[in-house]
């Protein structure tokens, strides 16, 4: 194999598919990038950790057809380090891989191109279009809120619920819930399905902040997106996903009405002194028109004021900080309606108006 192609979308590209669909593991492969050409005068480059698949074609100068597999740290450092606008690369023995750029000349070897695991392509049985800012948006206010700890189970993933003229996404992990819906130009039946977290992470970096188009293609058991020149494919979570509605408060005793950055500033300011060796909570004292966010640790302790509007009694409540800031940070309006209905029941978090994302945030028992 022998081509030239941009240096500089090369190495973007490669590094791309690197930390979206390589990953440590037995099967070195999962840690390697393969390269091929097919006679269309373009190369694709492919990642596959098993789970999540990652493909981009770009145009080249083939002058010999055929496939490479190559470590992807390896390929992704050397391309980093060339300053010349184009690079040639020249395979031969099907292993020994020769970079050329400038005055940059490197030698690689790869691995077998045979033993690649295959990344399989499917018959969709489902199809629909959304805009990539939209979809990103959406996932990046729930995915940091999926099951981390077991990676087999449904609450890894994130629930997809599809119905005429809606799309919404719920992610949860036994302390946190996280919904985000929005339009979607979708006439079908309902239908639902999970994507792992860890391949729309990957997803995110693929996706433009625009109104360009992503294809989503599913089957009964994979899911694609296509966005521009990258495909991403993923296999679909099995398995029960809580019905988030049973968790929510049946009643509310106090609603505040905050800024978003103001409260999420007294939140940080007031958790100064907690870390992951002094897991203290955060308390929330409502009196009035007047929210005061303490904490106190082995280190130092802090007080935090702020006037804010409430509808309701006076409340104290506990909680973990960093569920409080990543709930907060998460919100796309610039002031959030907190609802309480207990010093032992869950915060619930929404817009001022709508129901454009819902969160939920278990609190903390507080001592004394």
């Amino acid at each position: 194999m022998k081509f030239r192609c941009d240096a500089h979308e090369f190495s973007k590209i490669c590094s791309v598919i690197k930390d979206s669909a390589t990953a440590r593991s037995t099967n070195p492969y999962t840690e390697c990038l393969r390269i091929r050409s097919d006679g269309t005068g373009e190369l694709e480059i492919a990642g596959y950790n098993l789970v999540t698949s990652v493909t981009a074609r770009i145009s080249a100068e083939i002058e010999e057809e055929g496939v490479f597999v190559v470590r992807s740290k390896n390929l992704c450092d050397v391309l980093s380090r060339l300053s010349a606008d184009s690079v040639s690369i020249a395979v031969r023995d099907g292993i020994v891989c020769n970079v050329d750029s400038g005055r940059n000349h490197y030698t690689m070897t790869g691995l077998k191109p045979e033993n690649f695991p295959e990344v399989d392509s499917f018959e969709p049985t489902f199809t629909i279009d959304l805009e990539q800012g939209k979809l990103r948006e959406m996932i990046r206010g729930v995915v940091g809120f999926a099951a981390q700890e077991d990676a087999r189970t449904a609450h890894s993933g994130v629930k997809f619920d599809l119905e005429a003229g809606r799309l919404q996404l719920v992610a949860l992990d036994g302390y946190r819930l996280a919904v985000r819906r929005d339009f979607a130009g979708y006439n079908g039946e309902a239908m639902s399905f999970i994507v792992p977290s860890k391949s729309l992470g990957s997803l995110i970096r693929l996706l433009a902040d625009d109104e360009d188009i992503v294809r989503v293609e599913m089957s009964a058991s994979r899911i694609s997106f296509k966005a521009g020149i990258y495909t991403l494919r993923s296999d679909l979570l099995k398995g029960m996903f809580m019905n988030y509605e049973r968790s929510l408060p049946k009643e509310t005793k106090v609603t505040a009405r905050v800024g978003t950055q103001e409260i999420l500033d007294a939140v940080t300011d007031a958790s100064v002194f907690i870390d992951t060796a002094d897991k203290g909570p955060v308390k929330i004292s409502i009196e009035g028109s007047l929210m005061t966010i303490t904490s106190e640790t082995a280190t130092g302790g802090a007080v935090i004021e702020m006037e804010i509007s409430t509808v309701g009694e006076d409340m104290t409540i506990g909680f973990n900080s960093r569920y409080l800031k990543d709930a907060l940070n998460a919100v796309d309006t610039d002031e959030v309606m907190i609802a309480l209905a207990g010093p032992l029941s869950p915060a619930v978090i929404t817009p001022p108006t709508g129901d454009s994302f819902l969160y939920l945030v278990l609190p903390v028992r507080l001592n004394g």
